[in-house]
Formats: structure tokens, C-alpha cells, sequence
């Protein structure tokens, strides 16, 4: 009953599909959510592909959303058999202007969301001509929207179909294509926006599949193209090269017909083939250049991509460390440091990247370069950052430990040191307790880190609030006295005192003792008084009414203070 009700309400409103039918939408909604039936061929009564005709009505309406829903519609009902009538239909001369555009839709969705090896005996014997008579519609008079989907067409054979393809099509597609990017550039403004970006596409995925041939050329013309649209598909296209990057959707089916364990393999010899290139890398410094001495005459978009490709490149990224004619290399951190403080979220986390690998390359030799390095973890170092950007901030922290520690201001190395042992996990905690113990020429500074982190903060809550685990992640059910940073800080800090006497009774620098107060909550002149008010704190809780001890480390939230066992305090 359901199947009818939904033919009827479809042919009803397919007969008058250019006005817009109360039921013509929801039933090609539904349509265009199903799976190929298993009852096909099974009960006579239950044809999916009776919605056919009606859908194919659809797909010339003049209003793009119905064509567009038809096109999603038609996915499940259709066979690559059909496939076949519909690339013959498309190229009728006869057709109007949205009945070829639905027709090329239609087309582009199935490609997209079908599988090429069900049927690989028809796509061997058919696919060459299949692009020859798509190529052919080239030829006649189209308009902008049927050009922006033959051109889809073309993108996903290529991603999808190319083993099947001979040279010759090859050949003929690439001809054609360059074609019609010279014709597009005489053209109008909107005809040259609309297309030159797709056809590039085209023939980065052409190249790619002819093994890389002329692919060097191809984005050396790209980068230096006046069009962003353009600019921007090359440096998508870099990105995708190297598996350690989300790469741009228009190039991730790109590799996906090689087998899985070929995947790296094929990108990274691609990439190295475009990169080792003289030429390329030029272009690319200029680009490099232009964006470091103009900053704001470059859109975050733009940023971002650039700053993507940089982080990959290597050679690039010592290129540019050796940029001493344009910027001094403390002008060079500089920009890297403002990049770092963008308002866009990625654009700050790619120059957060970015940098860590520039001071792998230099280092940091100047007082200067570090005060200005320190001033940006703190400012990056925020509770409510998330994962990536945790991860980035402890990369560098673990990257340039050594050289952030030449701060001649203890405070602000304790900055530092309490941002690289919270933002390390769990497991990685008594590693970065040994390495900042390691790192630190003073013990004083060392015995303050380890004691704020010891006693975490003691702080008022009121007692209807409430008391959360220790990590913010509800599946990891740890206890927090069973193995924590609070606990390993304790035992380092008892080790410290005993190998150096009289180190907690020492009076604290004016600095020291105020930072330790804004950390922990307690004032003393000394530790000793310090960890003393914190026995006393914890003696005076009343577990009906608990005064919690809120640990710094990002991830956690707060705990009861009587849970932080006094065995972790001296």
C-alpha cells in the first residue's frame, strides 16, 4: 500500500512538477534515502524502478531544487544498464536546457555513490565511449549550470573509472579540457569562476592518473593563477598528497581504486615528484613571501591552505628559514607568533604546527624570541581548548622544552613547565616530570612546580554543586589517588627535599611565593608553611559538606579535597 500511495502522490505531482506540489519533495526525499531493494526481482507487485518515469519528468523541471532531489532519487533505482540509456539520452539535441542539466545530475550522483566494480565487464567495454560522447556535449552550446555537471561527470569517471580508460581517451579528454580552460579565460567573469576551478581539477586528476606527467607544470600554472578558486585547488591538491593531512573532499577519492597498501606510498611519491621541483618551490616561496610581508591582504581561507602545505613541506619550511633578505629570523618567529594568535581557530593550529617545526630548524638564541614565545603558550594554553589544539601546544612544548627554559624569569618558566606536564597524558606523566626535573638549573623553581602540582587548588564551592570523576571523559573510570600527576609530584618532591636540605623551610622569592598562592590557593613564606596549611585544610573537610580541590591539568574537572590522600602531601 505504501509503494502505491507513494507512486500516486509522485505521478500527481510529477505532472505539474515546475509548481511545487505539497507531496513532490517529501516522496523524492524518502526516494533518495533507500538502498537497492531486496525484494527486487522477488515480488512482482514491488518494482522499484516503476518511480522511474516519473522521476525522469522531474529531472526537467526549471526549479534546481526538484532537479537536484530527482537526481539523489534516482541513485538506488538505478542499474549501470540504465546508466547506459541515460548517457545516450543526455546527448538528445532536442533536449532543453534543464532537462540535460537534471539528465547530468542524474549522472554525477549515481557515479558518486555507486560502486564501478559491480559491473566491471559493461564499465571495460563501455566507459571509453561513455567520456568520448560526454566529451562530444562540449561542442554544443551549453549553459553554465550544464557545464558546472558535466564537468562533475568527468571528476568523479576519473576518480572512479580511470583503470578502465585506454591513452587515447586520455589524450582526447586533456586536449579538450585545455581547450575549453582558454576559451573560459576569454570569456566572462562568471563563466571563468564557475568552470576554470572544475576544469583544473579535471586535469590535476588526469595528470595523477598518467603517472604524475607534466603535474609540476600544471601547479606552477595553478598557484600563479589570478583566481583564488584556482590557487586554492592547488594547494588543496598538495595537501591531499600527504596522508598525514584531512585533505580537501574534490581530491579524496583520488587514490582510493589503488589498494590499501599502496595508498601512502603512491602520495608520497607524487608529492616528492611536484615538490623536488625547482620551479614549483619558487612559486611557493613567493606566495610565502607575499603572506608574511602583506598579512592582511590575505583572507583566513587563503592562510590556512598556505599554512597547511608549509607544515607538510619540508623544503619549503628551510626555504623559508632562509628568507634573511626579506625578514631577520626574529621578524620570522614574529609573524609565525601573530599567526598563532589568529581569531580562526585551524589558521592558529596550522601556525602553532608551523612554527614548532621552524625552531626545529633554528632554534632559539635570543632572550627576546623566547619572552615572546612564552607569552603566547600562556595565552594559548586555555581550559576550554580542545584536543587538537592540546596536542599542538604540547608537540611544541615537548619539541622546545630546552629552549624555552633559557627564560631568565622563573615564573615564566614555570609557566612553561606546568603547561608541558598537564598537557601530556596520563601515562607520559612521570617521563615529563623527569624531563622538567632534568631541564630546571634551579631547584627552588623545581620544588614550587611540584608542590603546586602536588596540592592541586584549594578553592570554595558550594555544597549542592557538583563533584565530577577526575577525568571529563565519563568512560575512563580512574581513581584519582591510584595514579595521578598529584602523586608522582609527590614523591619527586619528597625525593628533592631529601637530596637537598632545608630546601622546603628556604624563604620563597616575592615571585615565586605569589605565583605558587594563585596556583594553589595557600600564601606561606616558605613550603613547608604552605604544604602545613594544606594538612590543615584537609583535616578540617566535613564530607557532608566537601570543599573540593580543583587539579590545574586540562581534562579534569573537580574532585573532593579528601579524595587527594594525605600520603601525597609531606
Amino acid at each position: 500500500k505504501l509503494f502505491s500511495f507513494f507512486q500516486t502522490e509522485l505521478r500527481k505531482a510529477s505532472s505539474k512538477c515546475d509548481s511545487l506540489h505539497p507531496s513532490l519533495y517529501p516522496v523524492l526525499l524518502v526516494l533518495g534515502r533507500l538502498y537497492p531493494s531486496s525484494l527486487e526481482g522477488t515480488d512482482s507487485n514491488v518494482q522499484l524502478t516503476q518511480y522511474i518515469p516519473d522521476i525522469l519528468v522531474c529531472s526537467g523541471s526549471k526549479i534546481f531544487k526538484t532537479r537536484s532531489l530527482a537526481a539523489s532519487a534516482m541513485v538506488a533505482l538505478m542499474s549501470w544498464t540504465y546508466f547506459d540509456i541515460l548517457i545516450n539520452k543526455v546527448m538528445d539535441p532536442a533536449l532543453t536546457s534543464n532537462s540535460r542539466h537534471g539528465l547530468l545530475l542524474q549522472i554525477a550522483y549515481f557515479l558518486k555513490h555507486s560502486d564501478p566494480k559491480i559491473d566491471q565487464q559493461m564499465l571495460k567495454k563501455n566507459t571509453d565511449q561513455w567520456i568520448i560522447n560526454l566529451v562530444d556535449l562540449l561542442t554544443v552550446k551549453l549553459s553554465f549550470m550544464e557545464l558546472e555537471a558535466l564537468f562533475q561527470v568527468l571528476n568523479t569517471f576519473f576518480e572512479k573509472c580511470s583503470e578502465f580508460l585506454t591513452e587515447k581517451t586520455f589524450e582526447c579528454v586533456i586536449s579538450v579540457s585545455q581547450a575549453c580552460l582558454n576559451i573560459a579565460e576569454k570569456t566572462d567573469l562568471v563563466t571563468c569562476c564557475l568552470l576554470r576551478p572544475r576544469m583544473y581539477e579535471l586535469m590535476l586528476k588526469l595528470a595523477v592518473k598518467r603517472g604524475g606527467r607534466n603535474l609540476d607544470v600544471l601547479c606552477c600554472e595553478m598557484l600563479q593563477d589570478n583566481m583564488y578558486e584556482v590557487r586554492h585547488a592547488a594547494l588543496d591538491f598538495l595537501c591531499c598528497l600527504n596522508s598525514d593531512t584531512n585533505c580537501s573532499q574534490r581530491f579524496c577519492e583520488i587514490f582510493k581504486n589503488l589498494p590499501l597498501s599502496t595508498h601512502d606510498l603512491c602520495r608520497s611519491l607524487v608529492f616528492q615528484g611536484v615538490c623536488s621541483k625547482s620551479d614549483v618551490l619558487e612559486i611557493f616561496m613567493k606566495i610565502i613571501s607575499g603572506l608574511v610581508t602583506k598579512p592582511n591582504c590575505y583572507h583566513s581561507e587563503d592562510k590556512l591552505k598556505i599554512l597547511k602545505v608549509l607544515k607538510i613541506w619540508e623544503r619549503a619550511l628551510r626555504q623559508f628559514s632562509e628568507l634573511d633578505n626579506i625578514l631577520s629570523e626574529s621578524e620570522q618567529i614574529s609573524v609565525l607568533v601573530n599567526m598563532c594568535k589568529d581569531p580562526h581557530e585551524e589558521v592558529a593550529l596550522n601556525a602553532v604546527h608551523c612554527l614548532t617545526e621552524f625552531l626545529c630548524i633554528k632554534g632559539l638564541s635570543r632572550e627576546e624570541d623566547v619572552g615572546s614565545i612564552c607569552e603566547l603558550l600562556e595565552e594559548l594554553n586555555k581550559a576550554d581548548s580542545g584536543d587538537d589544539h592540546n596536542e599542538a601546544v604540547y608537540c611544541f612544548l615537548s619539541k622546545q622544552l630546552e629552549g624555552l627554559q633559557k627564560a631568565t624569569d622563573p615564573v615564566v618558566r614555570l609557566q612553561v613547565y606546568k603547561s608541558y606536564m598537564v598537557l601530556s597524558s596520563w601515562c607520559q606523566w612521570q617521563s615529563a616530570v623527569d624531563r622538567v626535573s632534568a631541564c630546571e638549573s634551579d631547584v627552588q623553581v623545581t620544588a614550587v612546580l611540584l608542590t603546586a602540582l602536588t596540592l592541586g587548588r584549594f578553592v570554595l564551592q558550594d555544597q549542592h554543586s557538583e563533584v565530577g570523576r577526575v577525568f571529563d571523559k565519563s568512560e575512563v573510570n580512574c581513581d584519582y589517588e591510584e595514579y595521578s600527576l598529584s602523586k608522582i609530584c609527590g614523591e619527586r618532591l619528597h625525593d628533592l627535599c631529601v637530596s637537598h636540605e632545608g630546601l622546603l623551610s628556604r624563604p620563597l622569592a616575592p615571585t615565586l611565593r605569589r605565583w605558587l598562592e594563585a596556583e594553589t590557593g595557600l600564601a606561606g613564606d616558605s613550603l613547608s608553611e604552605i604544604i602545613s596549611l594544606a594538612r590543615v585544610s584537609m583535616l578540617q573537610i566535613d564530607t557532608t559538606t566537601p570543599q573540593p580541590c580543583q587539579i590545574l591539568s586540562h581534562g579534569y574537572q573537580q574532585l573532593r579535597l579528601n579524595s587527594l590522600k594525605v600520603k601525597n602531601v609531606l
